[in-house]
């Protein structure tokens, strides 16, 4: 994680009235880096949206379509959090802490602090490639999650993996 990072960084809000603020968020020892998109004051419906990434190189290619959904859903009235889970990104670790059951936690954060940063018990998950069986695993297994959306979701193990 770079030292940039230590910090928590300014909010950013553009000229209509929507806000970007990065943050880290989770265990002390291992934060995660998080942005949440929120909606100028007064346009909030009553759902947030998790974005739960893609990995490695996928990550890499879908980066700016996810910052671009997150900015295009706080525009129309959504609260959207990006996040980068353990061993990936700006979050802690290096990729011997990351695995499924460590991302599996890290979605469970991700979730629960967009809930409570944004005030909303209703999320919706958006998943890619292999952020879409997490998305799908979680959803499964936790509530509050009223919508999953699933973007060229990793179905089969052995298949992402060839």
């Amino acid at each position: 994680m770079s030292a940039a990072l230590s910090t928590s960084p300014a909010r950013v809000e553009s000229p209509s009235g929507q806000t970007m603020e990065p943050f880290l968020f989770g265990p002390g020892a291992a934060p995660l880096f998080g942005v949440l998109h929120a909606p100028a004051p007064g346009r909030a419906r009553g759902a947030a949206v998790l974005l739960v990434p893609a990995h490695g190189h996928e990550y890499t290619r879908s980066h700016r379509a996810f910052r671009h959904l997150a900015e295009r859903l706080a525009r129309t009235g959504f609260h959207a959090m990006r996040f980068d889970p353990r061993g990936c990104g700006d979050s802690a670790g290096d990729s011997g802490d990351a695995g499924v059951a460590a991302w599996l936690e890290d979605v469970a954060a991700a979730a629960e602090e967009l809930r409570r940063r944004a005030r909303q018990s209703w999320t919706c998950l958006v998943g890619r490639r292999l952020g879409g069986a997490l998305a799908t695993v979680h959803a499964a297994s936790a509530g509050g999650v009223g919508t999953l959306v699933l973007w060229d979701p990793a179905i089969s193990g052995a298949g992402y993996l060839r």
